[in-house]
C-alpha cells in the first residue's frame, strides 16, 4: 500500500462555494443522483436476484466496458478471478463457480487464462433476466 493524502473541505467553505456557484450545486446533485441509482440497482441485484443472474448481469456490464470481439466470441479483456467476480456481485466464490459451470455446460461462455469469453450473448442476456 502507498500513503495517500486526501484533501478536505470544511463544511462552511463548501456551503459558501455552493452559494457562489449554484450551477455547481445542480451538477453535484446530478452526480449524487446517478450514484444513488447505481447503488440502489446493485443492492436490488444482490438482494433479489440469484447468483447466476447476478453473474450474467455483471459479465454483460464488463463486456460493454472491457469486451472485444474475436473468432471465439466476445472476450472480456480483464482477468477476472472467481473471488473477484464474487466480490463484485456480493456472493461467494462457490456460487460463482456453480454459475460458471452452469453457463459453460450450456455453451454460453468459457474461461481461458482467467478471461471470460461470451459465446452466446442472447442466452447470457436471457439468464441475466434483462
Amino acid at each position: 500500500m502507498k500513503p495517500v493524502e486526501t484533501p478536505a473541505l470544511e463544511r462552511e467553505d463548501f456551503l459558501e462555494f455552493i452559494r457562489m456557484y449554484p450551477d455547481m450545486a445542480i451538477r453535484l446533485l446530478a452526480v449524487l443522483a446517478q450514484w444513488l441509482r447505481n447503488a440502489t440497482s446493485q443492492i436490488e441485484s444482490v438482494v433479489f436476484t440469484e447468483p447466476p443472474s447476478c453473474m450474467a448481469r455483471k459479465l454483460l456490464e464488463l463486456m460493454e466496458s472491457h469486451g472485444h470481439e474475436t473468432s471465439e466470441g466476445c472476450v472480456i479483456s480483464m482477468r477476472l478471478p472467481q473471488a473477484e467476480l464474487a466480490g463484485m456481485i456480493g456472493t461467494t466464490m462457490s456460487s460463482v463457480a456453480d454459475a460458471q459451470r452452469l453457463f459453460e455446460d450450456a455453451h454460453i461462455l468459457s474461461v481461458k487464462n482467467g478471461h471470460y469469453i461470451i459465446h452466446n450473448l442472447v442466452e447470457l442476456r436471457n439468464r441475466a433476466m434483462i
